[in-house]
């Protein structure tokens, strides 16, 4: 899972509200730089190396059938969009910007996915708070987990 906006926590450590974050990305006139960098943080974070690494470590042909690539706070985002103090005017709509921005992620993971042999592998851009957005997932990740008990 990667995010489009960093994570955000108070004087106690705990994670600010998305309210609290909106009101951040909103302040200093630069919120597209903020999730620019955050995409950034991701991608550097997340390399072909470290997911060779990650792949390595833990693939066997048995445990291993799905790789799923979220991409997080969607709605954030959206919200920018909407209210005004941001524009993606090249792409059709957040979930674009965001597979475009994380494209070089998303396909250093389907060549690993290709050369290990795993057929299933996909990208959903969602808002992790959201049921309706992570039931869909779950309910595939079960039914595909089912075929191979």
């Amino acid at each position: 899972m990667v995010d489009l906006v960093p994570k955000i926590v108070d004087e106690q450590g705990n994670p600010i509200s998305d309210e609290a974050l909106l009101e951040w990305l909103k302040s200093g006139g630069n919120s597209l730089k903020k999730i620019e960098k955050r995409i950034q943080e991701n991608c550097e974070y997340i390399t072909e190396s470290v997911l060779e690494l990650f792949f390595a470590k833990l693939y066997s042909e048995k445990n291993m059938y799905s790789v799923i690539l979220l991409i997080n706070k969607v709605d954030l985002v959206d919200k920018l969009v909407s209210n005004g103090y941001i524009t993606l005017s090249d792409y059709s709509d957040v979930e674009g910007y965001a597979e475009y921005k994380f494209d070089s992620m998303i396909k250093n993971l389907k060549r690993a996915c290709l050369e290990l042999e795993i057929e299933d592998f996909s990208v959903h851009t969602i808002c992790a708070k959201s049921a309706d957005d992570l039931r869909p997932i779950f309910s595939e990740l079960f039914k595909k987990g089912a075929k191979y008990v």
